[in-house]
Parts: C-alpha cells; structure tokens; sequence
C-alpha cells in the first residue's frame, strides 16, 4: 500500500509541481516558446530539481513531509507572481543548500553560475548569528533585490506550514513577520502578500481575534449588502450613461483588522468598493460623477494617482455616505490596480530593469539612512501606512509620517537645513517648528546662518531619523566643547614648561587633521600625562627638561616638608608662612591667610585646599590633614604672581583695584591673551604674608579669576 510520503508518490508529487512552475513561466514570460524551447526549459528546471533532490535527501521538516517540498513550493509561488527567470527560480530552488547541506558555494557557481550564487548567499544565514545574519541580507538586497522578494515568499511559505513547530516558536516567527517581511511588503506595495501574511501571523499570535472579526464581517456583509447592490448598481448606470469605460467593481474586505472592539466595528474599518477604470482620463471624470451623485466626506479625498503614496499606490480615494452608512471607495485603473496589489513584481522580474532598480531606492533609503542593519526594530520604525505628502515652497511633493512636525519636514528636505531651522510658514501663515503636519501641506521653513539646534529640540520632532541627526550633532558639539577645555589645560601645561605657544600650534595643525585634533584634546582628558607625550612628540622639549622642571617644582617639598612628615606624627599642625608656588594651592577655592586649611599629597607634593573646598569633599578624611599659619607672618618678601582670567572688558582695572584696595604697590603689570584667557603677571615690592593673604582674597572675589599662581 502506498503511504503519503511513499518514494512513487513523492516523485509525482514532485514532477505535478515542476509542471505548473513550467506553465507559469509560459504565461507570464513576455515572449512565446517552441516545443524545442519549452523542452530545453523543462530540461533545465529538472537539472536543478534533482539537484536540490539529492543536497536535501534524508532531511524532512516538522511535519514529516520531505523537505525538497518547500523550496518547491517557494519556487511555485515565486512563478505564479510573474518572476519567471532562472535566476529566480533556481534561487528558490537552492535557497537553503549551503545552509542545511554540504553543498558548497563552487558546487552552485559551477552548476548554475554567479547570478544564482549570489542570491543563495544573500538567503543563507550565518550560523549561531542572528543579527549579524539580517545585516547581511539586507545588505546584499539592496545589489541583489530579487533576494529580497525570495525571502517574503519564503517566508510566506513558512508561515503556511508553520503548524508543525512549538507554540514558543510559531510565536516568535510570527511576531518577527509582523515585524519585519510584513512591513517590507507594504513598503514594496506587495498587497496580496501583506494580506495573507496578517491573516497567517495573527492566526498564531491573536486566534481569538481573528475569529471574532470574521464573525463581524459576516454580520456586516449580511447587513450591508442591499446597500452594496444598491451602489454597484448605480455605478455601473452612472458609466453607462456618461459612456465611460469602467471595467469592474470589486468589494475588498481586509483578511484581518486588529480593532479594539470588534463589536463597535463598522463597515469603514475593513471595507473598501473598488471601481477599475480604463484610463486616468476615466478615472478622475467618474469620481466627479460619483461625487455629484452621492453625498461624500469632502475631507476625505485624496489624490494618490497625481502624487503617489509611499509605495507608489495610485488611486482616487474618498468616502461616500449612503443611507448614513460611510462606505470608503477608491477609483484606479487597471494598470494602477495590478501593481497597487503585486507592486515590482507586476512587470516580471529582471535585477537589470530599470524601473526595479529605481523603486528599490525606496528601501535602501530607509535601510541606509533612517536605521542600524543591527537593530531591526528601528530598521523598520519608519514604516506608517497612514503617510501623509506635504509639498515644499517649489513644489516638490515629500512623503512623511502622520505624525510628523515642520522641524521633521527640514530634517527631510536637508539634515543642515534642520540644524538651522527656526520656524516654518504652512499655507502662508507662520508657525512654530513643533506644529504638526497635515497632508497636503506647503510648507517652508526660515532659517538662521549657523545651527540652533539644542537638547530642547528632540521634543519638537517626531522621526527616529531628525532625533537621530539631533543626537549626533548635539555630541558632536559637546565633544568639541571637551577638547575646548583640553586645550586650556594644555596650553597651561606649555606655560609651565616654557614652550613657545605659536611654534607648538604650528607644528601641531601641520601633523594632525581636525579630527585627530579632537581626538588628541579628548586623550588629554582622560589622560592628563599624554600631554607630555604630545609635547614629546612635537619635539619642543626633552624628557630631560621635563624631568628638572617637575623635580624643582617639588624641590620645596624635599626640602622643607619631607623630613618633618617622615618624624612628626600625623596628629600635629604643619605651619607654612605663606602660599609658595612649589608647595601648591588650589585654583578653585584660592585659600588666604586667615581661611582654615588643610593639606593633601598629591603627585608627590602638597596642596593646600580650604577646608570647605569642594574638592577636599569627595577626599576621604584619611588622606589629608589640617594645617596652621606660622604666628610671624610679618617676614617682608618680594612677591610675584601669575593670574589668569577671563579675557573681558575691564578685567585688568579689577585686578588692579584689588591690589590698590589691599594697599600693594605693584612694581610690574603684564597681560597677554591666550584665545578666551588673559595672563597677567604681577610683581609686587617687598610686603607681608597678611598683605599678600589680603590682595588673594580680594582676587578670590573677583568674578572670571580662574586661577592664581604665586612665585
């Protein structure tokens, strides 16, 4: 007795589904064929049956079935959808052999040749990676597109026969279909897959709904359908009497819509009467005589054919009103109809023609710029089929999202003029960049010279891809910003080791590039001894010079400090007359005489911070020590002095003030600009430590001083 599955059985099974891919490569090749022909094509489909026969013999999937049927049948239905070349076809064929089998990547280039490779390596995963495996196809679809419709019908075969897997796994393979292929299909305008994928995947993810909504179809045909004859009826009258060539019309009814309430669903929310003209001449003259003959929603007209949806849909669309029963129509022609439903692939398939390549851009724009290939969810964030066109001030139709504001229109029309937008004017009238687009908008948008975006911008805009472009620019600027303080701090570091400041900018921009600039400023944060490395490497200086310059800084430290720390215990006030450079103060809280300190080791000499200074705070309390001021502080001492401050209007006369009113005379005043600072240097006769505590106080207090260094 035969079984299902028994060799025989299978063969015929085999050669019945060969035969129909033969007939459908007939029909819908554009040229006829001669016996011979059609023989050498039957030849060749045989070759690569046995082919994928033998790379998958002994392999069977879940349901028991052999597993030669499903490249078969992805095969067939990739014929029954006009993509009749071999290419093609052997693609389907072979799409899982080098994954599955030991065929090799030779074994198909030597067989059936370099087109077919590419498409099998563009569907062949990367083991154990899945993002890494979408990455790649998505990829390579965009040089090879005909890999792209193999994959949705491949798909579309797995979600027909996706019974046989564990609930878990139905459901994550439903819901990535939903996800991804789904939303590819609408974006390529593949209706009738988009279709029967819905139904497929929320038959596995939402069984109860989708049994629910058929009842409610049921009911609503049920009820509604005198008022449908009625309508079809008049149409047809209404063509017949203008003499205008209407070839059908069609009620469509969506296979499946995920409504909130089912039982508050009305006709409007899964139904659309479709009216197939000859022409566009035809098309636009019956929707006037429609219109003149039906009370309709004039808000809901829309001309898709003039300018088309995001997926080059064509259609009129409207809303007609009959007996209060709101029945949304859409007037096309045949050929607009056809591809509305099959998209690309209404005209066969050939990665050469023209027209495929062009639409392709579609997708490659939303892969390349608006997504990372590795997070897919964002990939295909950008699609929303309810798209609205608005239409700039020259008259350039946009597609955007329905959601979206006059700053997300700037960012689409040019990244810098979103960066520089201001506020925009929609039909004449000014408008904030946060004002939501409605369609058929004509919008311009005023602009400054230089970029205004800021964090507060991010709520003004709606697409994944301006707030992407915000983000960038915004850490891009504050990058720049850090480097900004970098260099501050480099610059003072060639201060203190007595680098000329013009020979070090100078060799600097000649070795480095404005990228690797920042980069270096960046280093130096997070690294402050590379700007010793930088300074080496510039040759300004020797590590030798370096190394006197540190060792007579702590040289003090040595002198005076050391033996007293290694034989005092720790309990015991150090006492300093005053604040000598070679020790160190803090720049931040500049400590005077009559302030309490305390003292901290830090890179092998001592700094002396306020005891309130911010900076001793985030000190654990075992790391430093207070400190008292000698009682005889009446020494008389020369005293010079470096302060650096903001470079700005009547800077030096507060300097000046502070020591005037501290009753110092100052023997030399200098200052010279360093881009936003000023370095004055000051010398100042013979005076006590409490004078010189005084005028630092007084310094402290002026607003731009940032640092004060005693000599």
């Amino acid at each position: 007795m035969k079984t299902k599955y028994d060799p025989e059985t299978v063969n015929a099974q085999i050669d019945d589904i060969v035969t129909d891919i033969l007939e459908n490569i007939i029909i819908h090749s554009r040229t006829s064929f001669s016996n011979d022909e059609i023989i050498s094509i039957r030849d060749k489909l045989n070759h690569a049956v046995d082919f994928v026969k033998r790379a998958h013999e002994g392999q069977f999937r879940r349901s028991g079935e052999p597993y030669v049927f499903h490249p078969l049948n992805v095969a067939f239905d990739v014929s029954a959808n006009h993509m009749v070349d071999f290419v093609s076809l052997f693609g389907c064929l072979l799409h899982d052999v080098m994954e599955d089998t030991d065929v090799s990547t030779q074994g198909i280039l030597e067989n059936f040749g370099q087109g077919v490779l590419n498409v099998v390596d563009g569907m062949t995963k990367i083991k154990n990676k899945k993002i890494e495996s979408f990455d790649k196809f998505f990829s390579l679809s965009l040089k090879h597109p005909r890999i792209l419709y193999i994959k949705i019908f491949d798909r579309l075969h797995n979600m027909k026969t996706i019974g046989s897997l564990p609930p878990e796994k139905q459901q994550r393979i439903a819901r990535e279909t939903l996800d991804i292929f789904f939303k590819i299909c609408i974006r390529l305008s593949l209706m009738d897959i988009a279709d029967e994928m819905e139904l497929l995947c929320n038959r596995v993810l939402q069984p109860e709904k989708v049994l629910r909504y058929s009842e409610q179809v049921k009911e609503l045909k049920d009820a509604l359908r005198p008022g449908f004859d009625e309508i079809e009826e008049k149409i047809w009258n209404l063509a017949r009497e203008k003499e205008l060539p209407l070839l059908s019309v069609e009620e469509y009814w969506k296979p499946f819509v995920n409504h909130y309430n089912y039982d508050r669903m009305v006709a409007a929310d899964a139904f659309r009467l479709r009216v197939i003209m000859k022409d566009r001449y035809a098309a636009y003259t019956m929707m006037g005589v429609i219109n003149e003959h039906f009370s309709h929603v004039r808000s809901s007209i829309y001309d898709y054919i003039s300018v088309p949806r995001y997926n080059n849909h064509r259609s009129l669309r409207f809303e007609i009103l009959h007996h209060g029963v709101k029945i949304p129509m859409s007037i096309t022609t045949k050929e607009y109809h056809v591809f509305n439903r099959k998209g690309m692939l209404t005209y066969g398939f050939s990665e050469d023609a023209a027209k495929n390549m062009v639409y392709m851009r579609h997708l490659e724009t939303y892969l390349k710029e608006d997504g990372d290939f590795k997070d897919i969810q964002r990939v295909f964030a950008y699609h929303n089929p309810e798209e609205i066109t608005v239409i700039s001030e020259d008259g350039v139709p946009f597609d955007m999202e329905k959601v979206s504001t006059a700053l997300d229109f700037a960012f689409k029309v040019d990244p810098e003029l979103g960066l520089r937008a201001v506020s925009a004017v929609i039909d004449g009238t000014p408008v904030a960049l946060e004002t939501r687009l409605t369609d058929g908008d004509q919008i311009s948008i005023n602009s400054a010279l230089e970029p205004v975006i800021t964090s507060a911008s991010l709520d003004k805009c709606i697409t994944f891809r301006s707030k992407q472009i915000i983000n960038n620019y915004l850490n891009c600027r504050a990058r720049v910003a850090a480097a900004g303080y970098a260099r501050s701090f480099l610059e003072r570091t060639l201060f203190r080791y007595q680098v000329d400041l013009d020979e070090f900018w100078k060799r600097f921009n000649q070795r480095y590039n404005e990228n690797e600039q920042i980069e270096k400023f960046i280093g130096i944060l997070e690294d402050k001894n590379r700007c010793d490395t930088l300074i080496l490497d510039l040759r300004l200086i020797t590590k030798k010079r370096i190394q006197d310059i540190k060792t007579m800084e702590i040289n003090f430290l040595n002198r005076m400090i050391g033996a007293w720390f290694s034989n005092r215990p720790r309990s015991q006030f150090l006492r300093v007359p005053y604040l000598d450079f070679p020790v160190g103060h803090c720049s931040f809280c500049i400590p005077v005489l009559k302030d309490a300190c305390v003292g901290v080791f830090e890179n092998n000499r001592l700094v002396i911070h306020r005891s309130s200074c911010r900076l001793v705070k985030k000190i654990s309390p075992e790391k430093y020590f207070p400190l008292k001021w000698k009682s005889q502080v009446q020494v008389k001492v020369m005293v010079s002095m470096e302060i650096l401050a903001s470079d700005e209007y009547g800077m030096g006369n507060r300097i000046t003030s502070a020591f005037r009113k501290a009753h110092l005379n100052m023997v030399e005043f200098m200052g010279k600009s360093v881009q936003d600072t000023v370095v004055f240097n000051v010398k100042v006769e013979e005076t006590t430590a409490d004078k010189i505590s005084n005028v630092l106080e007084k310094l402290r207090e002026i607003k731009g001083v940032k640092e004060i260094r005693l000599e």
